[in-house]
């Protein structure tokens, strides 16, 4: 079950996400301009690094890290 919480976080995020985009990027995607909005946006998220999460060649990271010891009492 989600709470209000995680879809308030979750929302704020993608917001400022999406202002983040319409401020990086000239090109407003519409029927006429597809190549030149995705050059853009290639190299938008290439510059950042993050090219890899977009296209799946890199996973996401983990929600949670997880950190595993020998010492049974951690």
């Amino acid at each position: 079950m989600v709470t209000i919480n995680q879809l308030q976080i979750l929302q704020s995020s993608i917001t400022g996400l999406i202002s983040f985009v319409s401020s990086s990027v000239s090109a407003k995607l519409d029927d006429s301009n597809y190549l030149q909005w995705h050059f853009q946006m290639q190299l938008m998220l290439e510059g950042y690094g993050i090219m890899n999460f977009v296209d799946g060649s890199n996973p996401c990271p983990s929600q949670f890290s997880y950190t595993y010891s020998s010492d049974p009492e951690i």
